[in-house]
């Protein structure tokens, strides 16, 4: 089995952070986004890794080389046109690998022993409001039709961004055909029209409901995330840096040399080598090499960042 992982995007809905380090590599839980993506397939019989990369490519790769001890390919995404066509080229041609496609900043958690056994596998979960997701229609367990972002439902399995292909060629030859005869849709290529193309074609498809599907979207999501992930790992919070006697609340975790001089922080992410002295903060997003003073609430700052507010 090889695993493609799209991690080309710019993160623009996270920035200020994404401005300096990739979506993958923000901190959460107790490391990165991309460690976590890394470890829900651990326990496979896995060939290769093929990440295809672009937005700070470097720094990604250099992390996972030094991280990992897979098989790496990396394959540079020139222009940004779609899920699709980023899958699309990192397919082999004439290769009947299966392939696992785990989106880079969606944490899911799923038996992936079992949703890769057999036929291919979508893994979906029941949300509200369907129109921010591609959704899929089933008969059973069977996908029928897939819609993105469908309007007029109350309810309906979205698309989670975990996928199984238990045969690469048909996969490369339905995402070729999208490509070659234009078919876009918001002006990308995607991978649900290939899928749907699959499916009218009598190649079976099955949706598989996700145990647990954490998304890093937003600050938001990445500090709900956060909480979620100190969770799973029975943590109240995780602390690498320097606390000293400050007051370290749930759901926070501090980075590597970071230090918390008498502050009390709570449900926030403090990245390495910040400073934070004498602050009361919660809901934040503090960036690396950063210092904050005399600050109360909330903060979203990005890496070299400076707040001070006098007494």
């Amino acid at each position: 089995m090889r695993v493609v992982i799209p991690a080309a995007g710019l993160g623009t809905r996270l920035r200020p952070h994404t401005l300096t380090m990739p979506k993958p590599l923000m901190h959460v839980g107790s490391g990165r986004m991309i460690d976590y993506v890394m470890a829900s397939f651990k326990d496979l019989d896995v060939s290769e890794v093929t990440v295809i990369t672009g937005y700070m490519e470097d720094k990604l790769i250099n992390y996972l080389k030094n991280g990992y001890q897979y098989e790496f390919s990396f394959i540079t995404q020139e222009q940004r046109l779609g899920l699709g066509h980023a899958v699309y080229q990192s397919l082999y041609e004439d290769s009947d690998e299966d392939i696992l496609i785990v989106l880079s900043d969606s944490i899911i958690q799923t038996d992936m022993d079992a949703f890769t056994r057999s036929m291919s596998s979508v893994s979906v979960m029941e949300v509200d409001e369907p129109e921010h997701f591609g959704i899929v229609s089933t008969d059973g367990e069977m996908i029928t039709d897939m819609a993105e972002k469908p309007r007029g439902l109350e309810k309906g399995y979205a698309i989670t961004g975990l996928y199984y292909f238990s045969d690469g060629i048909s996969l490369r030859t339905y995402l070729k055909h999208v490509i070659d005869n234009g078919i876009m849709t918001k002006n990308e290529y995607q991978l649900t029209d290939a899928m749907k193309m699959m499916i009218e074609n009598n190649i079976p498809m099955r949706a598989v409901e996700a145990d647990k599907w954490i998304d890093c979207g937003t600050h938001d999501m990445l500090i709900e995330a956060n909480r979620e992930l100190l969770a799973m790992e029975n943590r109240t919070n995780f602390c690498e840096g320097d606390t000293g006697s400050s007051s370290i609340g749930n759901n926070v975790s501090v980075f590597g040399n970071a230090r918390i001089i008498e502050s009390n922080v709570a449900n926030s992410i403090i990245m390495e080598n910040a400073v934070i002295k004498n602050c009361d903060i919660k809901n934040s997003v503090i960036g690396r090499n950063s210092t904050v003073e005399n600050f109360r609430g909330r903060l979203i700052a990005s890496d070299f960042t400076s707040v001070t507010k006098e007494d």
